[in-house]
């Protein structure tokens, strides 16, 4: 991540809210271009994950992209995926080598290991996680949703056509 975020932690940590909390273990950050993801240690010793995301500069004024966030207790790991339902929706006859229903590369889709109990048990020691409360990890159900549109945003270079 750049500069941004180190300037985040650092503001941020000036008032001691991350570093010197152990319970925090997630920042969700946005107004700053783009998306990205970090890891810092606080002063615990544990880690904290950064997440950053905007996309208002993108195209269309960032093409209604959001993104969905997903704490798998049951599988350890935290899920981030960038979609835009609006791409999804769009004609195919308007669709361009700037549409995307899914943003993929590694800033934007992914997934990070995360062992809740263990990061959880220096302040709540009876910890533990929950079975899974659904037959689908969320961030798969909304590829699903995405991939069952009328419209597939894909688009070919008209050198391809």
């Amino acid at each position: 991540m750049g500069a941004r975020s180190g300037h985040l932690w650092c503001v941020v940590a000036r008032a001691e809210p991350i570093r010197d909390n152990d319970q925090v273990f997630l920042v969700l950050k946005g107004r700053n271009q783009d998306a990205a993801h970090t890891t810092r240690m606080n002063n615990f010793g544990d880690s904290v994950e950064e997440f950053v995301t905007d996309y208002q500069m993108s195209h269309q004024g960032g093409n209604a992209y959001m993104r969905v966030c997903e704490l798998d207790l049951g599988a350890n790991k935290i899920k981030s995926l960038s979609f835009s339902p609006r791409v999804s929706e769009k004609r195919f006859n308007t669709i361009n080598q700037f549409d995307a229903a899914v943003l993929s590369d590694g800033q934007k889709d992914f997934a990070v290991d995360f062992k809740f109990t263990q990061r959880f048990s220096s302040f709540n020691p009876a910890f533990a996680a929950a079975p899974p409360n659904r037959q689908e990890p969320l961030v798969e159900a909304v590829r699903g949703v995405l991939a069952s549109v009328r419209y597939t945003a894909t688009w070919a270079s008209p050198a391809a056509m």
